[in-house]
């Protein structure tokens, strides 16, 4: 069997926030062993989301293949979500995915997932608060239920900011490790950013 899948306006309602807007069109077909989802392309405004995916085996032991490619106006869901502490700007994730459904194991700890993310500029614009992020690039993965984001770099105040992240056993007792390094950072910037009311809100809820 074969088709397609495509519909406008439709809406995301959740909680108090905003509905979300979207269009959908994607082509599928399907035999008794294989689901095949080629380009399902998800849009919302200037955000857009590509998928292309294989599910084999999906009525016994389902096993999952798929790549994607987001561009997310980070804009766009500040205002949905109406969260002043998210930036103005556009990041793209682009990557594959592998799930394999084994018995007795949580999903998380049997899917691989490994890609990158990246922006040319985000804007940080809270209350008396102005900060600009360039050049934002990091390669993220995801395997046995650990995540690792590794060569993380930013453009900043003035510098650069490098730096790993790890997260381990998310299916149990979690634990994580950020090592960050800062190089030519303004001070004056970084003290100016920090003493700003709305910066010190943000790191009163990240504690």
């Amino acid at each position: 069997y074969a088709g397609t899948l495509s519909y406008r306006n439709g809406h995301i309602e959740y909680g108090a926030y905003r509905p979300i807007e979207h269009d959908l069109d994607a082509q599928f077909s399907a035999t008794p062993q294989i689901f095949t989802l080629t380009r399902a392309v998800l849009r919302s405004g200037p955000s857009r989301f590509v998928l292309d995916a294989t599910v084999q085996d999906y009525s016994t032991t389902p096993r999952v293949q798929a790549t994607y490619d987001a561009t997310v106006d980070v804009g766009q869901f500040r205002r949905i979500l109406n969260n002043p502490s998210l930036p103005e700007g556009v990041l793209r994730a682009a990557g594959s995915l592998r799930y394999v459904q084994e018995p007795n194991r949580p999903a998380l700890d049997t899917t691989v997932l490994n890609g990158d993310v990246s922006s040319r500029v985000l804007d940080l614009r809270s209350g008396s608060m102005r900060a600009q992020i360039r050049d934002l690039g990091a390669h993220y993965s995801l395997a046995n239920g650990n995540v690792e984001v590794r060569d993380i770099r930013a453009f900043l105040l003035g510098g650069e900011l490098t730096g790993t992240l790890t997260m381990r056993n998310l299916t149990g007792t979690s634990r994580s490790n950020l090592n960050a390094a800062l190089h030519g950072i303004s001070l004056a910037d970084l003290k100016s950013l920090m003493n700003s009311s709305s910066m010190q809100q943000v790191a009163l809820r990240g504690q």
